[in-house]
Formats: C-alpha cells, structure tokens, sequence
C-alpha cells in the first residue's frame, strides 16, 4: 500500500474542510443546497487529491496550427504605400545615357512627370545631357505596364575639322515597358523603344534602372 505524502494529506484536510462548511449552511434553504449522505466516498476523495492532466483539444491545436502560418501578402496600396515619388538610377534615353531619374506622380498608378540628367557615351568621352519624359501606367500596384513618351539625347556627332563642338542631337521617343514594385521603398523597370532624333534618323532606345520610393501617397 502506497501511503500518501504530505501534499496530499493536506489537500485531502482542505477539500474536507471545505465539504463540511457546505453541509453546515443557512437552514433556510431548507436542505436544497446540502449535500446528500454518502457523497464523500473514498473514492471522491482520491479524485480531489489526484493531480489534473492537461489534455489537449483538437480545436486548440488547429487553432496553434493556423495562427503559426504567416497571413497573405498585403497589396503595397493597402498598406498605403502608392508610390509619388521616386528615384532611379540606370541607363537609357531618360537617364541622359547613363544617369539618375526622379520621378513624381501626378495620377497615382497612371501618370507621372519624369526628369532625368547623365552623360551619353561619346568616343573616350562623357557628353552630359538631360531628358524629360511623360509616363502613362496600366495593370495593377504592384506589376505595372507603362508608355513613356520622352524627349532626349538620341545620338552625338562632331564635324570632321579639329576643335569642333560635340552636337547633341535631341529628338522624341516613345517606348513601351515594365515596372515592378518590389517593396515598399524598392521599383524596378525596363522597355524598349524607337526614338526620332532632329537629323531624321530613327534609333532605337532603352531603358532599364532601379528606382527608391522617397515620399508615397
């Protein structure tokens, strides 16, 4: 026989005292709050001072389950992330061959004003130049298919004669792309286009540049 420890004789002492202040209530109820004889038994007694287990539930385990995997992705316009004004560095007619752009959005993922300053490879040399481009969007926050109109450097030439100056010629363009916003601060594009420069010659032009989301709407 396994004689109980100390632990349990005191809490099989409480749950008696406990039993007994219930039998001894008002008699005004009239016996309808007393406990029956017989109730304490040998056995309800070992059930007080039996240690509980804790058992887990089905639905409390689906419930860990669930909350353990990570939510959907939240669209970048719902956290109110549209972006209106950005920042690219890359290369192509809007940078002014090799250059930085800075975006602003005047219709939030439709129309946008771009300017942009580089230097266009010209021989052994750098020529600097501008651009200024208008950009229409289409499609969704994050994946965005957009036509650039732009008017920029599309071809450099010098005179033959020793000390001539270097000719910028300057020329519309349009170009058809795609942009991706890849976070919340992070957009990247590219396209590809035709461009007409002044002299009646027809180039092809690019672009391709990583852009910083500096203000949002």
């Amino acid at each position: 026989m396994v004689r109980p420890n100390k632990r349990m004789q005191q809490t099989a002492r409480v749950f008696k005292r406990k039993v007994i202040a219930f039998m001894r209530r008002d008699e005004s109820s009239n016996g309808r709050d007393r406990l029956p004889r017989g109730l304490i038994t040998p056995q309800l007694m070992r059930r007080a001072v039996r240690p509980r287990r804790l058992r887990w539930r089905p639905g409390a385990v689906c419930l860990v389950v669930w909350a353990s995997f990570p939510g959907p992705p939240v669209d970048a316009q719902e956290r109110g992330a549209t972006p209106a004004g950005v920042v690219y560095a890359g290369a192509g007619n809007a940078f002014g061959g090799v250059g930085i752009v800075s975006e602003y959005v005047v219709w939030p993922n439709r129309i946008s004003a771009l300017a942009g300053t580089g230097f266009f490879p010209f021989g052994d040399q750098w020529i600097a130049s501008v651009a200024a481009s208008v950009r229409g969007y289409v499609g969704s926050q994050r994946h965005r298919a957009f036509v650039d109109l732009s008017w920029s450097v599309l071809s450099v030439s010098r005179a033959a004669f020793f000390g001539a100056p270097v000719i910028r010629d300057y020329g519309p363009g349009v170009l058809v792309g795609y942009s991706h916003v890849a976070s919340r601060r992070l957009i990247v594009m590219g396209g590809a286009g035709i461009g007409f420069a002044n002299s009646g010659e027809t180039v092809a032009v690019l672009q391709l540049g990583i852009g910083w989301v500096w203000r949002s709407a």
